[in-house]
Protein backbone atom coordinates (compact mmCIF):
# COMPACT_ATOMS: atom_id res chain seq x y z
CA UNK A 1 0.00 0.00 0.00
CA UNK A 2 1.05 4.07 -0.72
CA UNK A 3 0.30 6.99 1.03
CA UNK A 4 0.84 10.20 0.28
CA UNK A 5 2.63 12.92 2.21
CA UNK A 6 2.87 16.80 1.18
CA UNK A 7 5.34 19.11 1.42
CA UNK A 8 4.92 22.91 1.01
CA UNK A 9 6.91 25.00 -1.58
CA UNK A 10 9.15 27.68 -0.43
CA UNK A 11 9.01 31.17 -2.14
CA UNK A 12 12.11 32.62 -3.33
CA UNK A 13 14.00 34.89 -1.59
CA UNK A 14 14.49 37.36 -4.23
CA UNK A 15 13.01 37.85 -8.11
CA UNK A 16 14.80 36.34 -10.56
CA UNK A 17 14.17 36.62 -14.30
CA UNK A 18 13.32 33.74 -16.44
CA UNK A 19 14.33 35.74 -19.49
CA UNK A 20 16.16 38.42 -20.52
CA UNK A 21 16.15 40.78 -24.34
CA UNK A 22 14.59 43.48 -26.22
CA UNK A 23 11.42 44.77 -27.22
CA UNK A 24 12.00 46.72 -30.08
CA UNK A 25 9.79 49.30 -32.16
CA UNK A 26 11.02 50.50 -35.16
CA UNK A 27 14.80 51.77 -34.45
CA UNK A 28 14.16 51.86 -30.63
CA UNK A 29 15.29 49.05 -28.19
CA UNK A 30 14.09 48.29 -24.85
CA UNK A 31 16.48 46.01 -22.90
CA UNK A 32 14.31 44.28 -20.50
CA UNK A 33 14.01 41.20 -18.12
CA UNK A 34 11.04 38.99 -17.83
CA UNK A 35 9.16 37.84 -14.08
CA UNK A 36 7.06 35.57 -13.65
CA UNK A 37 3.69 37.55 -12.59
CA UNK A 38 2.22 35.03 -10.28
CA UNK A 39 2.58 31.82 -7.62
CA UNK A 40 0.50 29.02 -7.43
CA UNK A 41 -0.91 27.57 -4.19
CA UNK A 42 0.35 24.37 -5.10
CA UNK A 43 1.44 21.32 -3.03
CA UNK A 44 3.91 19.20 -4.06
CA UNK A 45 3.35 15.05 -2.47
CA UNK A 46 5.54 12.14 -2.50
CA UNK A 47 4.49 9.11 -2.44
CA UNK A 48 6.19 6.71 0.74
CA UNK A 49 5.63 2.87 1.70
CA UNK A 50 2.88 2.29 4.27
CA UNK A 51 5.13 0.13 6.08
CA UNK A 52 8.70 1.58 6.51
CA UNK A 53 7.84 5.33 5.02
CA UNK A 54 10.33 4.60 2.27
CA UNK A 55 10.34 7.08 -0.55
CA UNK A 56 8.34 5.58 -3.97
CA UNK A 57 9.86 7.06 -6.96
CA UNK A 58 8.74 7.29 -10.54
CA UNK A 59 9.12 10.14 -13.46
CA UNK A 60 7.17 11.98 -14.58
CA UNK A 61 7.18 13.32 -18.10
CA UNK A 62 5.75 16.76 -18.93
CA UNK A 63 4.12 16.30 -22.26
CA UNK A 64 3.50 20.10 -22.85
CA UNK A 65 6.97 22.04 -22.17
CA UNK A 66 5.06 24.94 -20.96
CA UNK A 67 1.79 26.82 -20.50
CA UNK A 68 0.43 30.08 -21.55
CA UNK A 69 0.82 32.39 -18.82
CA UNK A 70 1.61 36.17 -18.20
CA UNK A 71 4.77 37.81 -17.16
CA UNK A 72 5.74 40.65 -15.62
CA UNK A 73 8.25 43.35 -17.86
CA UNK A 74 10.83 45.12 -16.53
CA UNK A 75 13.63 46.89 -17.45
CA UNK A 76 17.69 46.51 -17.52
CA UNK A 77 19.67 48.42 -16.16
CA UNK A 78 20.34 51.84 -17.20
CA UNK A 79 17.16 51.06 -19.53
CA UNK A 80 14.68 52.54 -17.56
CA UNK A 81 14.37 56.20 -19.94
CA UNK A 82 13.42 53.93 -23.17
CA UNK A 83 10.88 51.60 -20.77
CA UNK A 84 9.12 54.89 -19.55
CA UNK A 85 8.94 56.49 -23.05
CA UNK A 86 7.28 52.73 -24.47
CA UNK A 87 4.80 52.86 -21.65
CA UNK A 88 3.83 55.93 -21.96
CA UNK A 89 3.55 55.72 -25.48
CA UNK A 90 1.58 52.63 -25.27
CA UNK A 91 -0.63 54.62 -22.68
CA UNK A 92 -1.43 57.61 -24.43
CA UNK A 93 -2.58 55.44 -27.44
CA UNK A 94 -4.31 52.41 -25.93
CA UNK A 95 -2.73 50.23 -27.74
CA UNK A 96 -0.96 46.36 -27.34
CA UNK A 97 1.79 45.21 -28.59
CA UNK A 98 2.30 41.73 -30.44
CA UNK A 99 5.49 40.17 -31.28
CA UNK A 100 7.43 37.13 -31.46
CA UNK A 101 9.97 35.31 -29.05
CA UNK A 102 12.34 32.48 -27.95
CA UNK A 103 12.14 30.96 -24.69
CA UNK A 104 13.43 27.31 -23.97
CA UNK A 105 14.25 26.92 -27.22
CA UNK A 106 10.74 27.08 -28.67
CA UNK A 107 9.18 30.41 -30.37
CA UNK A 108 5.86 31.93 -28.53
CA UNK A 109 3.52 34.86 -30.00
CA UNK A 110 3.29 37.26 -26.99
CA UNK A 111 0.99 40.11 -26.59
CA UNK A 112 2.43 43.37 -24.57
CA UNK A 113 -0.26 45.69 -22.37
CA UNK A 114 0.55 47.98 -19.96
CA UNK A 115 -1.08 47.71 -16.85
CA UNK A 116 -1.27 50.18 -13.93
CA UNK A 117 2.49 51.93 -15.28
CA UNK A 118 3.68 47.95 -16.36
CA UNK A 119 4.45 46.21 -19.13
CA UNK A 120 3.23 42.36 -18.86
CA UNK A 121 3.85 39.98 -21.31
CA UNK A 122 0.98 37.33 -21.97
CA UNK A 123 1.72 34.05 -24.17
CA UNK A 124 -0.91 33.46 -27.12
CA UNK A 125 -0.76 31.12 -29.57
CA UNK A 126 -0.37 30.66 -33.18
CA UNK A 127 -3.38 30.63 -35.25
CA UNK A 128 -2.95 26.81 -36.62
CA UNK A 129 -2.34 25.65 -33.11
CA UNK A 130 -5.75 27.23 -32.21
CA UNK A 131 -9.02 24.59 -32.42
CA UNK A 132 -11.88 25.04 -34.30
CA UNK A 133 -15.26 25.57 -31.60
CA UNK A 134 -17.15 23.21 -33.52
CA UNK A 135 -15.34 20.59 -32.68
CA UNK A 136 -16.75 21.06 -29.56
CA UNK A 137 -19.96 23.44 -29.65
CA UNK A 138 -22.52 22.95 -32.41
CA UNK A 139 -22.55 25.14 -35.02
CA UNK A 140 -25.97 26.77 -34.34
CA UNK A 141 -27.57 26.95 -30.42
CA UNK A 142 -31.48 26.24 -29.85
CA UNK A 143 -33.57 29.59 -29.86
CA UNK A 144 -33.57 31.29 -27.14
CA UNK A 145 -36.91 32.32 -25.53
CA UNK A 146 -37.49 36.43 -25.00
CA UNK A 147 -39.04 36.07 -21.23
CA UNK A 148 -36.11 33.31 -20.60
CA UNK A 149 -33.49 35.71 -22.04
CA UNK A 150 -35.27 38.52 -20.07
CA UNK A 151 -35.20 37.09 -16.80
CA UNK A 152 -31.33 35.85 -17.85
CA UNK A 153 -30.63 39.33 -18.38
CA UNK A 154 -31.93 40.74 -14.38
CA UNK A 155 -30.75 37.87 -12.92
CA UNK A 156 -27.09 38.86 -14.30
CA UNK A 157 -27.41 42.49 -13.19
CA UNK A 158 -28.03 41.34 -10.22
CA UNK A 159 -24.55 39.92 -9.77
CA UNK A 160 -23.12 43.01 -11.51
CA UNK A 161 -20.62 44.84 -9.16
CA UNK A 162 -17.48 46.38 -8.77
CA UNK A 163 -14.03 43.82 -9.21
CA UNK A 164 -12.62 42.98 -5.86
CA UNK A 165 -9.95 40.61 -6.50
CA UNK A 166 -8.86 40.34 -2.60
CA UNK A 167 -12.59 38.63 -1.94
CA UNK A 168 -11.68 35.32 -4.23
CA UNK A 169 -9.57 32.84 -1.92
CA UNK A 170 -8.06 29.69 -2.33
CA UNK A 171 -10.54 27.86 -0.06
CA UNK A 172 -9.38 24.23 -1.36
CA UNK A 173 -5.31 24.53 -0.81
CA UNK A 174 -6.67 26.04 3.05
CA UNK A 175 -8.76 23.16 3.41
CA UNK A 176 -6.46 20.71 2.39
CA UNK A 177 -3.76 22.16 4.11
CA UNK A 178 -5.78 21.50 7.51
CA UNK A 179 -6.68 18.23 6.22
CA UNK A 180 -2.82 17.26 6.38
CA UNK A 181 -1.98 18.40 9.38
CA UNK A 182 -4.80 16.75 11.15
CA UNK A 183 -3.60 13.54 9.35
CA UNK A 184 0.07 14.47 10.59
CA UNK A 185 -1.69 14.80 14.08
CA UNK A 186 -3.13 11.06 14.03
CA UNK A 187 -6.84 12.51 13.84
CA UNK A 188 -8.97 10.65 11.59
CA UNK A 189 -9.87 11.98 8.47
CA UNK A 190 -13.73 11.57 7.41
CA UNK A 191 -14.65 11.41 3.88
CA UNK A 192 -17.58 13.95 2.95
CA UNK A 193 -20.23 12.56 0.32
CA UNK A 194 -20.53 14.87 -2.40
CA UNK A 195 -24.12 15.24 -3.30
CA UNK A 196 -25.71 13.48 -6.17
CA UNK A 197 -26.31 15.32 -9.05
CA UNK A 198 -29.28 15.93 -10.21
CA UNK A 199 -31.47 16.15 -13.91
CA UNK A 200 -31.57 19.11 -15.83
CA UNK A 201 -33.37 21.88 -14.13
CA UNK A 202 -36.58 23.90 -16.21
CA UNK A 203 -35.14 26.90 -16.88
CA UNK A 204 -38.08 29.04 -15.93
CA UNK A 205 -38.25 27.56 -12.56
CA UNK A 206 -34.51 28.05 -11.72
CA UNK A 207 -34.60 31.36 -13.50
CA UNK A 208 -37.66 32.53 -10.95
CA UNK A 209 -36.15 31.22 -7.69
CA UNK A 210 -32.53 32.87 -8.54
CA UNK A 211 -34.16 35.90 -9.12
CA UNK A 212 -36.69 35.87 -5.87
CA UNK A 213 -33.09 34.66 -3.61
CA UNK A 214 -31.12 37.42 -5.14
CA UNK A 215 -33.95 39.89 -4.15
CA UNK A 216 -34.31 38.86 -0.89
CA UNK A 217 -30.35 39.24 -0.53
CA UNK A 218 -30.40 42.69 -2.12
CA UNK A 219 -33.11 44.00 0.23
CA UNK A 220 -31.23 42.77 3.07
CA UNK A 221 -27.70 44.11 2.46
CA UNK A 222 -29.19 47.57 1.20
CA UNK A 223 -31.34 47.82 4.59
CA UNK A 224 -27.98 46.86 6.69
CA UNK A 225 -26.47 49.57 5.01
CA UNK A 226 -28.69 52.07 5.10
CA UNK A 227 -29.06 51.13 9.01
CA UNK A 228 -25.15 51.88 9.40
CA UNK A 229 -25.68 55.21 8.05
CA UNK A 230 -28.51 56.14 10.27
CA UNK A 231 -27.17 58.80 13.15
CA UNK A 232 -28.63 58.58 16.96
CA UNK A 233 -30.90 61.61 16.88
CA UNK A 234 -29.94 64.52 19.71
CA UNK A 235 -32.54 66.02 21.57
CA UNK A 236 -32.55 69.48 21.63
CA UNK A 237 -32.20 71.49 24.94
CA UNK A 238 -35.19 74.50 25.32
Amino acid sequence: MQKAMARKRTQPRGPRSIWTGSITFGLVNVPVRVFTAVHEHKLSFHLVHEKDDGPIGYQKICKTEDKPDTYLVAPQDDAERAYALLVRAMEESGLAGIGKFVMRNRQYLGCLRVRDGVITLEQMYFADEVDAPESVVAKKLPTVDKRQLDMALSLVESFTGDWEPKKYKDTYHDELVKVIEAKRKGREIRQVREPEEEGPPDLMEALRLSLERTGTTRKKSTAKRSSTKRRPSRARSR
